[in-house]
């Protein structure tokens, strides 16, 4: 028989010799896509394409996330079809990105209506439901449960020329997602507790829902309908721009509440009434209101558009700078007309007092009657005190007390009414740092929102969605369409 020498016999047919080099670049072109596609599947690689880097965790969630060593199992309920939506696919999108963050990381997507019994387990009353959209994140180690709502995953702004009043302005899948990976991993929570009775302030929507992702339970405290607080469970006090005074009684609960450990923060206005028990309390910590006006600034560097929207310096120089330290870099603050704190010279020997904002010397509080934009006659000259908090540690049997009080001189800082939305991320983070330093040996977290507009995020799918007919069906009939224009052309050779 004779030898097939196929060196040869390709050198004779030229769709042999052809064919052959095109068989083995498509071989070798398959190659390279199974083992590319078969190393990033390995490896988890993505690349997060968006403007905004919607997918992309910051470093605060990998630290979180690098410490993790409990099972956490991750649940997007959504009826069959309604998790290709656009932003229930981004949420999917996002929590199988997350889930390959950590191997104790697990998400599934369940139908609440094909399997309501498995969504009934989480619900703590007959009146409650798992509604399509939402997510829940347990851990069954420490028996803990957080259920998040689409809503959750993203930020709202007011917005008039919407038929809703509202407007989807940001994503906030991340910092919902890892508080509640927090949450349920943590064994203890801290809260918030809101003194009313008073005419205080409350907290806006906004913040209590930082707060609530930052894992701070929220409630309100009515010492005259006899609410008790503890401060050995992670309690601290919050006082927001009270009208009328405390009791005799109020103070003393008050007063027996911090000298054992407790912790308090006072927010205030520049026209706060005079009140006896309050400024007895702030003085017994070394530290007073100073009602004379509201500061302005001279120094342009120091407000933005207004000389009273104040751009404040940041203490850095302080062992509790750690509160200002956590704070995002490049991270902006504006305080509206602030008023000024004083120091009292005559305060306790154990309390130390840290000032974490002030203003520039160029800072002034207008005698009544001035209106220059300098300093006229009666003028009060800075620096001023915009932000301070005192610390003092007693010995009480074998235990120390740490009693914490911090007092801000504007509570229109995280008010996004009150300040007529001059209110920036750096302000909601500088809140939750000074919440967060209060509460021993509890963690908590502050993760701003991912701003995007509405074009943008129609860009976004627009792009997701290009993107799947170019590689999915364009690509692949341009290569058919190349390979029959050669095969037709070998075939007239």
């Amino acid at each position: 028989m004779a030898k097939l020498d196929f060196k040869n016999a390709a050198r004779r047919n030229k769709n042999l010799k052809y064919g052959g080099y095109a068989a083995i670049v498509t071989v070798i072109c398959v190659v390279i896509l199974v083992v590319v596609n078969l190393l990033f599947e390995k490896l988890n690689l993505t690349i997060d394409l968006t403007q905004e880097e919607l997918y992309t965790v910051s470093d605060e969630t990998m630290e979180i996330l690098d410490e993790l060593d409990q099972d956490v199992d991750i649940y997007g309920f959504y009826v069959s079809g309604e998790e290709t939506s656009t932003y229930n696919s981004m949420v999917v999108n996002f929590l199988e990105r997350y889930e390959a963050l950590n191997k104790h990381l697990h998400f599934e997507l369940k139908d609440p209506v094909g399997d309501p019994a498995f969504a009934n387990q989480f619900l703590k009353g007959p009146n409650e439901t798992i509604t399509s959209g939402n997510v829940v994140v347990t851990n069954k180690e420490t028996g803990r449960y957080k259920i998040l709502a689409l809503a959750d995953m993203l930020q709202f702004s007011y917005d008039q020329s919407s038929k809703n009043g509202y407007r989807v302005s940001g994503w906030n899948a991340e910092a919902a997602i890892t508080g509640a990976v927090q949450y349920v991993t943590s064994e203890k929570t801290p809260a918030l507790y809101q003194l009313v009775g008073h005419g205080e302030t409350m907290l806006d929507d906004r913040v209590t829902g930082y707060l609530n992702t930052s894992n701070f339970d929220v409630y309100s405290l009515n010492m005259v309908s006899g609410d008790e607080i503890s401060p050995e469970n992670y309690n601290t006090i919050l006082i927001n721009n009270p009208k009328t005074d405390i009791t005799d009684l109020e103070y003393d609960t008050l007063l027996d509440y911090m000298e054992l450990g407790g912790r308090l923060i006072f927010m205030f206005e520049y026209n706060l009434p005079e009140m006896k028990n309050f400024d007895r309390l702030l003085t017994r910590f070394g530290m007073s209101v100073d009602r004379s006006g509201f500061i302005i600034e001279t120094d342009d560097a120091h407000y933005y558009s207004y000389p009273q929207l104040i751009i404040p310096n940041m203490q850095t120089e302080d062992d509790m700078t750690e509160i200002i330290q956590n704070l995002q870099s490049n991270t902006q603050l504006l305080l509206l007309a602030p008023a000024s704190i004083k120091e009292s010279a005559d305060r306790n020997r154990l309390t130390k007092l840290t000032t974490l904002l002030y203003t520039s010397e160029g800072a002034l509080i207008k005698a009544e009657g001035n209106s220059m934009l300098a300093y006229e006659e009666g003028d009060e000259k800075g620096p001023f005190n915009l932000v301070m908090m005192a610390v003092e540690q007693e010995q009480l049997g074998n235990n120390v007390a740490t009693a914490e009080l911090c007092v801000i001189g504007s509570s229109s800082f995280i008010d996004y009414e009150a300040a007529s939305g001059l209110v920036t991320n750096g302000n909601y983070q500088l809140f939750l740092n000074i919440c967060s330093y209060m509460q021993d040996q509890v963690s908590t977290l502050y993760i701003p929102p991912k701003e995007f507009s509405s074009e943008n995020l129609l860009n976004t799918m627009r792009v997701a969605i290009t993107g799947g007919i170019v590689f999915v069906i364009v690509i692949p009939l341009i290569i058919i369409g190349i390979g029959v224009f050669i095969w037709m052309r070998r075939k007239k050779l």
